[in-house]
């Protein structure tokens, strides 16, 4: 059984009051041209018509809003109760993949005033890989810059890439392809800095000691988290938009970026002075993982890290 089967039901005297005013908008209207009307013409025809108006727009309003209010009503208690407590928690949005969800991050960040955070594995569905970037890729890292000629504080947390080889099997990737994409991203954030000396400090950049299992990118107003499933990547996984100082921004802020970002042992910061980050890069690309094996097994790809490396030192 319907909870208002009428108009009348949900606003009770609404439609009488507006068929009223069309009512006397007519009849004075009408009254216009009779003879009695006199002087009072122009008076007539103007108060009429805005009755008769403001009549007929209050009648499709009424009937209009009736509908959608029924629509409502209609639903079952459990789903109005279910979206009250996903909008309650702080989720704005759910999408398919991360694609939708930077879009409206990347507006964020054009009108942050605070800081960016950051927090991913390689950033290669972001902004590329090393100095190449497309469509999306090269906005967000347009923003990016911008936000740093602002003054923002911009703070990155990778993986460190003696442990990403726990990604890739799963990723079905080659041994030392994820690696390679952290070092080359690193190489463009460290050229970034070098670019903009004045503003190097801003950006921040550490290595955190495993793989992710959630890739966060957050304002102060906004957050998009995106998890890692075993077997996919985050990219092409559903994400969730939260609104800045809801209960799960702050949950996810604390506990997937904040104490990582703090707590001592976990991380290896890189170094804001441009020749000591570059030493570090370098020793990274020698480096052995978890396993006890080169970082980056491939002899080729090695040394084209090295000359990536040695351009921008140059």
């Amino acid at each position: 059984m319907k909870p208002f089967s009428k108009s009348s039901d949900i606003f009770p005297g609404g439609i009488a009051f507006n068929v009223l005013l069309i009512i006397l908008g007519s009849v004075i209207s009408l009254f216009a041209f009779t003879r009695e009307a006199g002087k009072l013409v122009g008076y007539c025809e103007a108060f009429g018509s805005a009755l008769f108006v403001a009549g007929f727009v209050g009648f499709l309003n009424v009937r209009l809003l009736s509908k959608e209010v029924n629509r409502i009503v209609e639903e079952p208690f459990e789903n109005i109760s279910f979206i009250h407590t996903i909008r309650g928690a702080g989720i704005e949005n759910i999408y398919r993949n991360r694609v939708r969800s930077i879009e409206e991050m990347i507006k964020s960040m054009d009108i942050e005033e605070q800081e960016i955070i950051i927090v991913g594995c390689s950033l290669k569905g972001l902004i590329g890989v090393g100095f190449d970037a497309i469509g999306e890729q090269s906005k967000f890292r347009e923003g990016i810059v911008h936000a740093l000629k602002k003054n923002i504080g911009i703070n990155i947390l990778l993986t460190d890439p003696r442990y990403a080889c726990f990604r890739a099997v799963q990723e079905a990737r080659n041994v030392g392809d994820i690696e390679a994409e952290i070092i080359e991203n690193l190489l463009y954030f460290i050229r970034l800095r070098y670019q903009n000396p004045r503003k190097a400090s801003n950006l921040k950049i550490k290595l955190f000691h495993g793989t992710p299992t959630i890739f966060l990118l957050a304002t102060s107003k906004l957050m998009v988290i995106n998890p890692y499933p075993y077997f996919s990547t985050a990219f092409g996984s559903f994400s969730f938009e939260l609104w800045g100082g809801s209960e799960m921004y702050k949950a996810y802020y604390y506990s997937h970026y904040s104490r990582a970002w703090t707590t001592p042992g976990t991380t290896t910061d890189i170094s804001n002075e441009f020749t000591s980050a570059c030493v570090q890069i370098k020793a990274l690309i020698e480096e052995v993982n978890q396993h006890n094996l080169p970082v980056i097994p491939d002899k080729e790809k090695k040394q084209r890290l090295l000359n990536m490396l040695k351009e921008i030192e140059k």
